[in-house]
């Protein structure tokens, strides 16, 4: 997988960071954005599980997104308006301005994990349509005594219907296996099409219930 690392300054952050994109090999229409590059990239072996599911799903552009520094990620992350602001307009529209071609992309999905999965979520809430997936892996939603959620349960019929949201929570996370299980049963529910089915906002709980190791919760608009 060729991949490209570059620098970014951010006029909404007003600090700079790296981005990871890792090329399609066919022109993909599908956009996969990673925030915490450093956690899906060195701790759950994202770039490794590509690899093993290439060629079962859809090709498509990775881009890994840096928190910078860990003091800087528990600032942005937990429903900062510069950082959605960041990701869902000034992010795209660079990636777009010379690095991929936008005409060709019909999916975008971002995805986070933690602190970084609820901040996914605030992406969609501030901009709605620049993503049409979501995936939040252990997303912090009880931030605020789940603001977040109520926010989303306030908004009913004003969510694109096209969106579709995959959260994970896993009840183990200290080994790397149980790190790569999330993502990778995200891609397997996508190569069967399971993603693309739409249930009700109210499936969306602060108290998503888990298993033993994973339990998903895939919430869209009813068709």
């Amino acid at each position: 997988m060729r991949e490209s690392v570059l620098q970014l300054n951010s006029s909404y952050l007003q600090n700079e960071r790296s981005i990871w994109i890792c090329e399609s090999v066919s022109g993909a229409s599908d956009l996969v954005v990673f925030l915490d590059a450093e956690v899906y990239r060195d701790r759950m072996d994202a770039l490794s599980v590509i690899e093993e599911v290439r060629g079962q799903v859809a090709d498509a552009w990775y881009v890994f997104v840096s928190h910078q520094t860990w003091e800087t990620r528990w600032c942005e992350c937990p429903c900062y308006p510069p950082f959605a602001g960041f990701i869902g307009e000034e992010l795209l529209t660079w990636l777009a301005s010379g690095y991929i071609d936008f005409k060709r992309i019909r999916r975008r999905a971002l995805a986070g994990v933690s602190y970084t999965g609820l901040a996914a979520a605030f992406v969609a809430k501030a901009y709605p349509g620049s993503f049409q997936r979501i995936i939040s892996q252990s997303g912090s939603f009880w931030w605020k005594d789940c603001w977040l959620v109520e926010q989303f349960r306030r908004l009913g019929q004003k969510i694109p219907a096209n969106s579709t949201w995959t959260l994970a929570r896993r009840k183990f996370m200290k080994t790397s296996v149980t790190r790569k299980m999330s993502f990778r049963l995200y891609r397997r529910s996508k190569a069967s099409g399971a993603s693309e089915t739409h249930y009700s906002l109210r499936a969306m709980r602060c108290d998503i219930r888990s298993s033993t190791e994973v339990t998903t919760t895939r919430v869209g608009m009813e068709p």
